[in-house]
């Protein structure tokens, strides 16, 4: 069985090599907490308690207080954070993307599904795999899935992560047997929603490609063909000390604190 993610295609796709060092010789030990994830982690996770409330219950208070327990289970350097004064502006961050949220989108809906790990098998024993953060009921019967992002939004990587959104509406169409008519990024920086209504044709393509892609990595698999492909993402790659390809082309590792939009 081959499990395959809009995360670990696009990897692949981006550079074999880190797909190698990611998943093949599993050099998972480089990798170092990074604040901007630390934040999106926190996020995700108390949004997702929120909508485990009654919507009666959804208030101020107890998303604050759901966060609150959240960054105290991680926080300080085993969370990326180099001082206190940083680890304040990043909370600071968070809190006002969930207070915005609060303000800007609807709290009394009743979500279907929340954060949790899905599956899809496809075929060739190959299973699609995504972590949906929240699918809605609309009033038509069909579902409305949301993905929370809490990095900068790019018109360039939202049409880029299409794969992504469509992968999250199959999962939900697999898991809850209902027709996804919506699938929707939501910046929660800017409370602004990128969204797309994905049609039976664009799904069934999307499938297609992650058996593709599978396949084709599944073969580079066999023959160990997984270069390098250096680009402008270098500097923010886990395994750039180890890259002899990276750094002949000069890249120097980013500050942890420096944000890539690609997250």
């Amino acid at each position: 069985m081959f499990r395959i993610s809009p995360s670990k295609a696009k990897m692949y796709a981006r550079c074999p090599a880190q797909y190698r060092y990611e998943y093949v010789d599993r050099r998972t030990s480089l990798k170092k907490p990074k604040p901007y994830l630390t934040l999106g982690e926190h996020v995700h996770n108390t949004l997702r308690d929120f909508f485990r409330f009654e919507p009666g219950k959804r208030s101020a208070e107890t998303l604050k207080a759901l966060f609150q327990a959240h960054w105290r289970l991680k926080h300080g350097p085993e969370a990326g954070f180099s001082s206190g004064e940083q680890e304040e502006r990043y909370k600071a961050r968070a809190l006002a993307m969930l207070e915005g949220f609060l303000a800007g989108q609807d709290t009394g809906a009743r979500p279907l599904l929340t954060e949790d790990f899905y599956e899809m098998p496809l075929e060739y024993g190959i299973v699609l795999v995504g972590r949906l953060d929240r699918a809605d009921p609309l009033p038509d019967g069909s579902v409305r899935v949301l993905d929370y992002k809490t990095g900068r939004f790019s018109e360039r990587f939202s049409k880029e992560d299409d794969p992504q959104l469509m992968a999250y509406a199959l999962l939900a169409q697999h898991k809850l047997g209902k027709k996804v008519s919506q699938v929707a990024f939501l910046y929660l920086a800017e409370n602004r929603t990128v969204e797309t209504s994905p049609e039976p044709a664009a799904l069934e393509l999307a499938r297609k490609g992650f058996v593709s892609a599978s396949r084709t990595i599944l073969a580079a698999h066999q023959t160990r063909n997984l270069p390098a492909k250096p680009n402008p993402l270098c500097p923010w790659c886990s395994y750039l000390e180890i890259c002899p390809e990276a750094q002949e082309a000069g890249f120097q590792p980013a500050p942890l604190e420096e944000e890539t939009e690609d997250w």
